[in-house]
């Protein structure tokens, strides 16, 4: 039913129940997963017909990655959706050919922080947790450097969110 199906294939990024990496072998009872912690993870295939597969890139290199971050509310929403354009188009990951969405959002348990979340394609999927972490570095230096965001404005009562998931 896979090889008929072929609801992902070789290089895709998947997640299929707790194992979440890049597809490296697809054979007749499992297959293989490659973890971003490089941990190979070997999911059965009758586990894969019962259960959801979610496939991030669906046989092209690119994906969406999403970077999110806490900022406390009342901060200039215009000025944040502005920076958090910027950041995605300036990551040297970012696949331009492809939309940037930036949102923000308040229905968090939090009081003090609202989320920003920045959602851009990597060129490649093997480059997510690399783009995501750049974003969220790029993000945290020009909200410090423009006095957005202060050390002490985190702290573990906003549900251990912090600045940034």
């Amino acid at each position: 039913m896979i090889v008929a199906d072929r609801p992902y294939q070789t290089g895709d990024l998947v997640r299929m129940g707790d194992a979440y990496g890049e597809v490296v072998q697809i054979g007749l009872r499992s297959t293989k997963i490659l973890t971003g912690s490089g941990v190979l993870v070997t999911v059965p295939n009758s586990e894969i017909m019962n259960r959801f597969t979610y496939n991030a890139n669906a046989g092209v290199p690119e994906c969406m990655v999403t970077a999110t971050l806490g900022v406390p509310r009342g901060t200039d929403s215009d000025l944040l959706l502005s920076l958090g354009r910027e950041i995605a188009v300036a990551s040297p990951y970012t696949h331009l050919g492809h939309q940037v969405e930036v949102e923000l959002d308040e229905r968090g348990p939090s009081r003090r922080l609202m989320s920003l979340m920045i959602r851009a394609y990597a060129c490649d999927h093997r480059h997510e947790s690399r783009m995501q972490t750049d974003l969220l570095r790029r993000a945290k230096h020009e909200f410090y450097s423009l006095g957005l965001l202060k050390a002490q404005e985190v702290s573990n009562e906003d549900s251990g969110r912090g600045v940034s998931e």
